[in-house]
């Protein structure tokens, strides 16, 4: 399964919004009947079957500051990226971006911030 995301508008956290974007597509999306080993495209009634709900969040580091959801200003002063995927229980990815470092105490925190983020960006999902 592919999903593409065109960008209308960029000011900064483009890997946030996209994950919420496609998560709420994947929500959405009805899959066609299958019925006596042939697929029937006219009828979509059934969804999608989601096992878990994934959201993200990105935390820039400028200097020895971390903020959540940076700008696009802030991106372009920032240090060091990471981007924490998760869903209710568990880490689901990170990615690391940019030169700069971040300590283990760090992520460690920010990964406790990103499961509570999680909690709050789920609720934007309508099922």
């Amino acid at each position: 399964m592919y999903v593409d995301i065109y960008v209308l508008n960029y000011d900064g956290n483009l890997i946030d919004a996209s994950a919420l974007a496609a998560m709420s597509a994947l929500m959405h999306t009805k899959v066609p009947k299958y019925e006596d080993g042939k697929i029937i495209r006219e009828e979509r009634t059934r969804s999608l079957k989601i096992n878990n709900v994934v959201t993200s969040a990105t935390f820039s580091k400028i200097g020895n500051k971390l903020l959540l959801d940076p700008t696009k200003n802030e991106e372009n002063a920032s240090d060091a990226r990471l981007t924490i995927a998760t869903d209710i229980e568990k880490i689901r990815a990170m990615q690391k971006g940019l030169s700069g470092s971040l300590s283990a105490e760090e992520i460690g925190h920010l990964v406790d911030i990103a499961f509570e983020k999680h909690k709050e960006l789920k609720g934007y999902l309508k099922e």
